[in-house]
């Protein structure tokens, strides 16, 4: 079965980074990801200075001030050695952008629908904050093809489709579960991988992303998709 799962890096408000990074990570070998996350941490807990953050960090593995970016790059490298395809959209703030997390989540999805020929997970994990949200989400996301480019709308399961005109077509439904980053490997392997590139964007940092541009891992840097109200 196909897994994914959905983070940020960077922030939405109008101060603080320049760039807001979104990536959504799918793979059908979510054992190999977590066991990747597991041999990060028992690395860690072999020296002070590592366990000791990751203890402050309540075992949770995040790229923002990670003590030892030699392991960063290790771990990264382990990432890249499974199949898993990495799809990414970087927003610059200021430019007028709108940055909804549901269209974003759509637009990326519109890729994996290019890149995977048509199919779509069954169900994507986010992390509690990052909808504000606990419990489940149905979506459903409608196309249409016009001139050089796809437009699409996405709406909740249960609202109403007066907006949504016959040149649309269904195109995917999508449930988005919600659980505590901590607890979940998958969503703390996302979290670095989505700083990777938030390094390259933010600070014109190459070093992180270059590791997972190796062997088995896909990493597609996505095009804005229009979004029509």
């Amino acid at each position: 079965m196909e897994f994914a799962c959905f983070d940020e890096s960077g922030d939405i408000g109008k101060d603080g980074t320049k760039y807001i990074v979104l990536g959504l990570m799918c793979t059908n070998e979510i054992h190999k990801v977590r066991n990747a996350i597991r041999w990060a941490k028992t690395q860690m807990l072999r020296h002070n200075k590592t366990a000791r953050w990751l203890n402050r960090n309540g075992g949770e593995i995040k790229f923002y001030n990670f003590p030892d970016k030699e392991l960063m790059k290790r771990i990264l490298k382990k990432l890249s050695e499974i199949k898993i395809s990495f799809y990414v959209m970087p927003f610059k703030k200021g430019d007028g952008t709108n940055i909804d997390k549901n269209q974003i989540l759509g637009m990326l999805l519109m890729h994996v629908t290019i890149f995977s020929k048509g199919r779509v997970p069954e169900y994507i994990i986010a992390d509690t904050q990052f909808f504000n949200s606990k419990k489940e989400n149905k979506l459903i996301a409608f196309i249409k093809h016009g001139q050089n480019q796809i437009s699409y709308k996405m709406i909740n399961e249960n609202e109403s489709r007066e907006n949504i005109t016959d040149d649309f077509k269904e195109a995917f439904r999508l449930r988005i579960l919600h659980n505590n980053s901590k607890v979940r490997e998958e969503l703390q392997a996302t979290d670095l991988m989505c700083g990777s590139v938030f390094q390259l964007f933010e600070r014109n940092n190459e070093e992180f992303v270059e590791c997972l541009k190796h062997n088995k891992l896909n990493l597609v840097i996505a095009e804005k998709v229009k979004i029509e109200k």
